[in-house]
């Protein structure tokens, strides 16, 4: 068992963290000195790397360093203030003024989580280099080339059966979501369109730029799209967007994407999809989107080091070329191109091994005696609409949540597997995912209240299936179920 706080995988620019109790899990969230004090790195989001806050701190005081100037003109505009901003730099600082308030440092701190506008850890990292903080970077696997992004680009585009110009790579799938949201917004309030909706439980952060950006959100469950068109019928000219994920995150379940497109084209409304739980590999959804939203952190990497996402605009009306036209222009660092260029030249191969391995546990868990819940692609409900845009010789992705028959606490704390935030890995990660996204609810009576109605159980425990064989993460579950 990895030590609590530990860097999952043991690397500077890991993205997750070992939390191998639920005891870690409630702590982390709580943010308990006793564990806090343990975290040597974490989901950049969420957890600030050290060298971002040694570049921060060799600024000056109370310094904000994210992605790029255009990040940090973002910034501004969402939190309401005109911050000082520090010129001469190869990323975005702003400068926080004395006597900053709690509120406005929290705001700032929602603002980095959901967008993922963040500094990368790799440019603070060359920073730190040239500045002679650090004798030099860590080495890393990577593709030696100028242009690594096209390496990126090519790949996609054959994997999305698109041309590389409908493509366009950000820092992270969250901030590959905030360019859209932020672009459509745009567009559409000068046309008196300011809602926006929801299809099933969706991302924790997704759903947060839109409760906390979005003038108006309103939630479709994800098999109400009966409800859907009655609302669409009478309500369809002030609708800004309608946006879902295949497979949704933690219930992985699918929306009928066929008939949501055919909605959206007939009264005229923007349809963008997320698909980093079943991958291109899997689904092809950009005949039915106007926009597609994959994060490469996940199966993309499969290495949990590197934070990018991509865009893939569709070509089925005429939303793509007025939402690229207004998009937010902010690259990914150059350093985590060259990193995901060498990791992605084998996602086609990782994914389906993954899908092999995903379907034989999920048979697995289906005809356990202690399982109570499986979600996945296939279950009841949701198979047919993942059929209908499943790629030919697709699969079916490689996250299974489960419930068991009892308490996650007595499983998760002896499980003999890497235990922390994030999927897609090549090696298998176990999350209690509802105490991670949402200790918010589920802390709290109404919560679990508003969580139930949902659906949505938090004893759930989601894994991502990595590339170890069956056997070995069947024995794990084994040695605490039997």
């Amino acid at each position: 068992m990895v030590q609590c706080g530990k860097r999952i995988p043991d690397r500077e620019h890991a993205v997750s963290v070992s939390l191998p109790t639920m005891r870690d899990v409630v702590g982390y969230e709580k943010q308990q000195p006793t564990v806090m004090r343990s975290i040597c790195s974490g989901y950049p989001r969420f957890v600030c790397h050290w060298m971002v806050r040694k570049v921060q701190a060799l600024l000056g005081h109370r310094v904000v360093a994210v992605r790029d100037p255009v990040a940090a003109e973002h910034l501004q505009r969402r939190t309401g203030h005109a911050l000082e901003s520090i010129g001469g730099l190869p990323f975005g600082a702003l400068r926080l003024p004395d006597g900053c308030s709690a509120m406005l440092e929290q705001t700032i701190r929602y603002f980095l989580q959901h967008t993922g506008l963040q500094l990368s850890s790799r440019a603070a990292e060359d920073f730190l280099v040239q500045h002679g903080i650090l004798a030099h970077a860590e080495p890393e696997s990577c593709v030696h080339r100028e242009e690594p992004e096209k390496v990126v680009l090519a790949y996609l585009a054959r994997l999305y059966h698109a041309e590389e110009q409908q493509l366009t790579l950000f820092p992270s799938g969250m901030s590959a979501f905030y360019a859209i949201f932020d672009a459509i917004e745009t567009i559409q309030y000068q046309h008196g369109r300011w809602e926006w909706l929801q299809i099933g439980w969706l991302y924790l952060d997704t759903s947060a730029i839109l409760n906390r950006y979005a003038k108006e959100t309103r939630v479709f469950g994800i098999h109400a799209l009966d409800a859907l068109e009655a609302y669409l019928r009478e309500h369809h000219r002030q609708v800004a967007c309608i946006t879902t994920e295949i497979l949704t995150n933690p219930l992985l379940q699918t929306a009928d994407i066929v008939r949501l497109s055919q909605l959206c084209r007939t009264y005229d409304i923007p349809f963008v999809i997320d698909i980093s739980m079943p991958t291109p590999v899997n689904v092809d959804v950009l005949p039915y989107a106007d926009v597609v939203i994959e994060s490469l952190t996940k199966f993309a990497s499969g290495h949990a080091d590197v934070m990018a996402g991509a865009v893939v605009m569709g070509t089925g009306s005429h939303w793509p070329a007025e939402i690229q036209s207004c998009m937010m222009k902010c690259k990914p660092y150059a350093r985590d191109m060259h990193v995901l260029a060498h990791h992605i030249q084998d996602y086609t191969s990782r994914m389906q091994r993954i899908n092999t391995t995903a379907e034989l546990l999920t048979s697995y868990f289906r005809d356990h005696p202690h399982v109570q819940q499986v979600f996945g692609a296939k279950q009841k409900g949701s198979f047919a609409a993942y059929e209908r845009v499943r790629q030919k010789d697709g699969g079916y992705g490689g996250v299974i949540s489960v419930v068991f028959d009892r308490p996650l606490e007595d499983i998760y704390d002896h499980l003999g597997l890497l235990k922390g935030p994030s999927f897609g890995t090549v090696f298998t990660l176990c999350m209690p995912y509802v105490y991670l996204a949402h200790y918010d609810l589920v802390s709290t009576k109404d919560g679990r209240a508003q969580l139930r109605r949902h659906g949505v159980d938090p004893e759930l425990l989601r894994i991502s299936v990595g590339l170890e064989p069956v056997e070995e993460i069947m024995a794990a579950f084994d040695a605490v179920l039997l």
